[in-house]
């Protein structure tokens, strides 16, 4: 049973630190578009920015390691009290965890000599995470959960790992660091994929909710842990392709029918929906061309192949996941503004623009980079006009979070 929190220690706390959603998300939010503009703006020429690293590498951390991971903490942290019962991050603590993220954002985005002062600064997130993740599900002995834990410390791991590249020269590991943590979100998505999209679309569409099948979820789910343990030790010892590409292309079709068994076509009236659908779409498209690519670069290159995991599942799942949680923990109706609908599209447009144009078009990749990036600075610019009041102002219901 969920423990009730004091409503009127609640009413003291500042409505954007009562629970993890509220500045995680309006922030990641924020960062994105900031993030995505001084990378555009960078390859187009308009000016010269020089960050921590180089923008090369500040591009794929940032919006790994300071966008992404932000949403799914802040996701975690709110959910975490729905699965086990206890009360969610809030107050003091969650400010804390929150000022260690923004502080490396803000650190990072100067162009200082790479430390380990600053590893430890920017890996000090993901292991706070993990802790008060932990402290949840231990409290309540829901030991089902305690999976996040380890996944924030392979977060930890890998963002160390690319701060190494640069403190220690080693190009090749921040590549292959990057590769880890896209498969490591791309993990995440797909587990919560799985935990939330089925019972939203029963929900949404007034119909019966699809039951996993057990060899489907397995197939789904253990080949990318494989992958990412093996991807892990490859820092290491040198993984062949032809091992790590079948795991790609397994997980790649069971999701396929993963996705086919949730029944999108029924969503189509159902923005909240059939974004989670349209977004999620990109995962088996994105594994199935990350696997080919390890096998044959020639068909398509890995760095194409995986921004259908990014620029594709990791801007549309995000987005889609952040408006319908916002409302509901808000207490809210579950009812947008036709203009986020319109947000939809365009990071969706966004996502097959930047992933599919320099595959079929070379010539073009220029232009995919700018168009899609603006795309996507529009799309979470709208979700930041229209949400902005509902993070930081308090519940319409009065109840606590």
């Amino acid at each position: 049973m969920m423990q009730i929190t004091d409503n009127t220690k609640e009413q003291k706390i500042v409505p954007l630190f009562r629970l993890g959603f509220r500045p995680f998300f309006l922030f990641a939010a924020l960062f994105s578009v900031l993030a995505i503009g001084l990378w555009v703006g960078t390859l187009s020429g308009l000016f010269n920015f020089e960050p921590y690293g180089n923008s090369l590498w500040w591009h794929g951390h940032e919006m790994l390691f300071g966008f992404a991971f932000a949403v799914i903490i802040g996701f975690l942290l709110t959910a975490i009290q729905n699965w086990t019962g206890m009360p969610g991050l809030k107050s003091w603590p969650l400010f804390i965890l929150f000022s260690a993220w923004l502080s490396a954002r803000i650190v990072l985005l100067f162009n200082i000599s790479p430390s380990y002062w600053v590893l430890a600064l920017d890996v000090s997130t993901p292991i706070l995470a993990g802790y008060f993740l932990w402290r949840s599900v231990a409290g309540a002995k829901q030991w089902r959960n305690l999976f996040f834990v380890p996944i924030m410390l392979i977060f930890a791991i890998s963002n160390g790992l690319m701060h190494v590249s640069l403190i220690e020269d080693i190009p090749l590991l921040a590549t292959k660091s990057v590769l880890t943590m896209v498969m490591l979100v791309t993990l995440v998505m797909c587990i919560m994929g799985g935990r939330v999209i089925p019972f939203f679309t029963a929900r949404g569409t007034n119909t019966e909710k699809s039951n996993p099948i057990a060899v489907i979820e397995w197939l789904s789910l253990v080949p990318l842990w494989l992958y990412i343990v093996l991807s892990i030790l490859d820092t290491v010892v040198t993984i062949p392709n032809l091992i790590l590409a079948p795991l790609l292309l397994i997980a790649g079709f069971a999701n396929l029918i993963r996705l086919i068994r949730w029944k999108p076509w029924l969503t189509i009236k159902v923005p909240l929906v059939w974004s989670l659908h349209g977004a999620y779409a990109f995962i088996p498209l994105g594994l199935i061309a990350f696997g080919v690519s390890l096998l044959d670069p020639s068909i398509i290159q890995t760095l194409s192949a995986i921004h259908f995991l990014t620029a594709g599942a990791m801007g549309s799942l995000i987005l889609a996941m952040m408006s319908r949680v916002s409302l509901g923990h808000t207490g809210r109706p579950l009812k947008i503004k036709p203009v986020i609908s319109v947000a939809f599209l365009l990071i969706l447009l966004a996502g097959v623009i930047r992933a599919v144009l320099p595959i079929v078009a070379p010539q073009l990749s220029l232009l995919s980079y700018q168009a899609s990036g603006l795309l996507w600075m529009l799309s979470y610019g709208i979700f930041i006009w229209v949400y902005l009041p509902i993070l930081s102002k308090a519940r319409l219901d009065g109840r606590p979070g």
